[in-house]
Protein backbone atom coordinates (compact mmCIF):
# COMPACT_ATOMS: atom_id res chain seq x y z
CA UNK A 1 0.00 0.00 0.00
CA UNK A 2 1.55 3.33 -0.68
CA UNK A 3 0.08 7.04 0.02
CA UNK A 4 0.05 9.90 -2.15
CA UNK A 5 2.39 12.35 -2.52
CA UNK A 6 3.12 13.43 1.56
CA UNK A 7 3.80 16.96 -0.14
CA UNK A 8 -0.16 16.94 0.28
CA UNK A 9 -0.60 15.16 3.99
CA UNK A 10 -2.32 17.06 6.50
CA UNK A 11 -0.19 15.61 9.23
CA UNK A 12 2.19 19.36 10.18
CA UNK A 13 4.92 16.07 11.21
CA UNK A 14 4.66 14.79 7.95
CA UNK A 15 5.00 18.16 6.31
CA UNK A 16 7.68 18.78 8.40
CA UNK A 17 9.72 16.28 7.31
CA UNK A 18 9.08 16.79 3.87
CA UNK A 19 10.26 20.55 4.11
CA UNK A 20 13.46 18.99 5.65
CA UNK A 21 14.35 16.72 2.94
CA UNK A 22 13.48 19.28 0.36
CA UNK A 23 15.01 22.24 2.07
CA UNK A 24 17.55 20.85 4.19
CA UNK A 25 18.77 17.14 3.20
CA UNK A 26 18.66 17.68 -0.29
CA UNK A 27 22.13 19.45 0.11
CA UNK A 28 23.75 16.79 2.22
CA UNK A 29 22.93 13.91 -0.75
CA UNK A 30 24.01 15.80 -3.55
CA UNK A 31 27.21 16.13 -1.74
CA UNK A 32 27.24 12.49 -0.48
CA UNK A 33 26.67 11.29 -3.97
CA UNK A 34 28.01 13.98 -6.37
CA UNK A 35 25.32 15.00 -8.09
CA UNK A 36 23.25 18.48 -8.67
CA UNK A 37 19.90 18.19 -6.77
CA UNK A 38 17.22 20.54 -7.36
CA UNK A 39 15.48 20.63 -4.08
CA UNK A 40 12.38 18.62 -5.38
CA UNK A 41 11.83 15.35 -3.70
CA UNK A 42 9.08 13.18 -3.73
CA UNK A 43 7.23 11.10 -0.78
CA UNK A 44 5.24 8.77 0.04
CA UNK A 45 4.32 6.29 3.07
CA UNK A 46 4.61 2.59 2.39
CA UNK A 47 2.76 -0.54 3.98
CA UNK A 48 4.46 -3.90 3.37
CA UNK A 49 1.90 -6.60 5.09
CA UNK A 50 1.84 -10.31 5.44
CA UNK A 51 2.50 -12.05 1.45
CA UNK A 52 3.42 -8.18 0.44
CA UNK A 53 6.98 -8.02 -1.30
CA UNK A 54 8.18 -5.43 -4.02
CA UNK A 55 9.93 -7.31 -7.57
CA UNK A 56 13.28 -6.68 -8.87
CA UNK A 57 13.45 -3.37 -10.54
CA UNK A 58 15.03 -0.12 -11.15
CA UNK A 59 13.62 3.15 -10.47
CA UNK A 60 14.69 5.31 -13.34
CA UNK A 61 12.08 7.38 -14.12
CA UNK A 62 12.39 11.06 -15.26
CA UNK A 63 14.77 13.55 -12.97
CA UNK A 64 15.33 11.00 -10.42
CA UNK A 65 18.85 10.75 -9.14
CA UNK A 66 18.39 9.03 -5.33
CA UNK A 67 16.30 7.23 -3.61
CA UNK A 68 15.54 7.12 -0.13
CA UNK A 69 13.72 4.92 2.70
CA UNK A 70 13.03 6.00 6.36
CA UNK A 71 11.88 3.33 8.09
CA UNK A 72 9.10 3.41 10.44
CA UNK A 73 9.43 0.09 11.49
CA UNK A 74 12.29 -2.28 12.75
CA UNK A 75 11.77 -5.71 11.04
CA UNK A 76 13.40 -8.98 12.21
CA UNK A 77 14.86 -11.35 9.96
CA UNK A 78 11.90 -14.13 10.15
CA UNK A 79 9.51 -11.37 8.90
CA UNK A 80 11.25 -10.54 5.49
CA UNK A 81 10.87 -7.20 4.47
CA UNK A 82 14.66 -6.87 3.55
CA UNK A 83 15.74 -4.56 0.86
CA UNK A 84 17.56 -6.26 -1.51
CA UNK A 85 20.51 -4.64 -3.78
CA UNK A 86 22.02 -6.77 -6.79
CA UNK A 87 24.49 -6.85 -8.73
CA UNK A 88 24.31 -5.88 -12.21
CA UNK A 89 26.47 -7.81 -15.29
CA UNK A 90 27.97 -6.02 -18.26
CA UNK A 91 25.11 -5.48 -19.83
CA UNK A 92 23.67 -3.40 -16.95
CA UNK A 93 21.17 -7.17 -15.93
CA UNK A 94 20.59 -7.82 -12.24
CA UNK A 95 22.83 -10.82 -12.09
CA UNK A 96 22.78 -11.79 -7.87
CA UNK A 97 22.06 -10.17 -4.89
CA UNK A 98 24.56 -8.04 -3.34
CA UNK A 99 23.48 -7.07 -0.68
CA UNK A 100 20.85 -7.36 1.65
CA UNK A 101 19.22 -4.86 4.53
CA UNK A 102 17.03 -5.01 7.02
CA UNK A 103 14.35 -2.50 8.24
CA UNK A 104 15.69 -0.91 11.31
CA UNK A 105 13.08 2.26 12.74
CA UNK A 106 14.18 5.98 12.59
CA UNK A 107 17.19 4.84 9.62
CA UNK A 108 17.85 6.01 6.54
CA UNK A 109 18.63 4.34 3.54
CA UNK A 110 20.15 6.05 0.38
CA UNK A 111 21.20 4.74 -2.83
CA UNK A 112 21.98 6.14 -6.14
CA UNK A 113 19.53 5.46 -8.94
CA UNK A 114 21.06 4.43 -12.45
CA UNK A 115 20.74 2.15 -15.05
CA UNK A 116 22.45 -0.23 -12.43
CA UNK A 117 20.03 0.18 -9.13
CA UNK A 118 18.50 -2.90 -9.61
CA UNK A 119 16.38 -3.90 -5.82
CA UNK A 120 13.75 -5.28 -4.56
CA UNK A 121 11.99 -5.70 -1.44
CA UNK A 122 11.64 -9.59 -0.06
CA UNK A 123 8.34 -11.30 1.36
CA UNK A 124 7.25 -9.84 4.61
CA UNK A 125 5.79 -12.53 6.97
CA UNK A 126 3.63 -11.89 9.43
CA UNK A 127 4.46 -8.54 10.56
CA UNK A 128 3.88 -5.35 8.48
CA UNK A 129 6.92 -2.98 7.32
CA UNK A 130 6.21 0.95 7.53
CA UNK A 131 8.12 3.41 5.77
CA UNK A 132 8.64 6.94 4.26
CA UNK A 133 10.11 6.25 0.55
CA UNK A 134 10.89 8.72 -2.13
CA UNK A 135 13.44 10.23 -4.64
CA UNK A 136 15.47 13.11 -4.73
CA UNK A 137 15.35 14.95 -8.14
CA UNK A 138 17.87 16.34 -10.38
CA UNK A 139 20.13 17.01 -13.55
CA UNK A 140 21.72 14.02 -15.32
Amino acid sequence: MQTHDLRTAQSAALQHFVQFISRDMHKVVASLFRVQTTGWVDAFGSLYRDTDYLLLHDDRLESRQVAFIYYLTTMQPKQGGQLMLYASDARGMPSRIARTYLPQENSLMLFAVSRRSWHAVSEVVNAKRYAIGGWFHGQH
